[in-house]
C-alpha cells in the first residue's frame, strides 16, 4: 500500500511539473529582435489584454523586427482584448515575406531578411 502510494504521488507530482510552462511577458511592441533566438530555438511568450496592432512584415513566417503579440493576433492564437500566451519558434531568414490581413491585423510585405518567426499555441 505504502509503495503504491508513493508511485501515485510521483505521477501527480509529474503531470504536474509537466503542465508548468514558464513563460517570458512581454507587451504588445516587443520584437523578435529583443531577443536572442538562434534558428530552431523556441520561447513561451504572455501578453496582457488591451493590446494595440504594431509593426509585423509577413503571413505565418514573420520578419524578426516584427512584433511577436501581433503575429500572434494575426495568426489568430490570440486576441487584443484578452491578451495570452503563445510560443516562438525563431527561424532563418526568408527571400521574401508575403503580407495579408487575418483576424483584424493587416501584415506588411517584405523582400529579403535575415531572420525570422512563426508562433504557435
Amino acid at each position: 500500500m505504502k509503495g503504491m502510494l508513493k508511485v501515485l504521488v510521483f505521477t501527480v507530482i509529474s503531470v504536474f511539473i509537466a503542465s508548468c510552462t514558464v513563460s517570458t511577458k512581454i507587451d504588445w511592441s516587443t520584437k523578435g529582435t529583443d531577443f536572442n533566438g538562434n534558428p530552431g530555438k523556441k520561447m513561451v511568450f504572455s501578453v496582457e489584454g488591451g493590446g494595440f496592432a504594431s509593426n509585423l512584415w509577413g503571413t505565418d513566417v514573420y520578419t524578426i523586427d516584427s512584433s511577436l503579440a501581433t503575429a500572434a493576433v494575426h495568426a489568430g492564437i490570440i486576441s487584443f482584448e484578452k491578451g495570452g500566451t503563445f510560443t516562438v519558434e525563431f527561424l532563418d531568414g526568408k527571400d521574401a515575406y508575403t503580407g495579408t490581413e487575418r483576424n483584424g491585423v493587416t501584415s506588411g510585405s517584405w523582400g529579403p531578411y535575415d531572420a525570422s518567426f512563426s508562433v504557435s499555441k
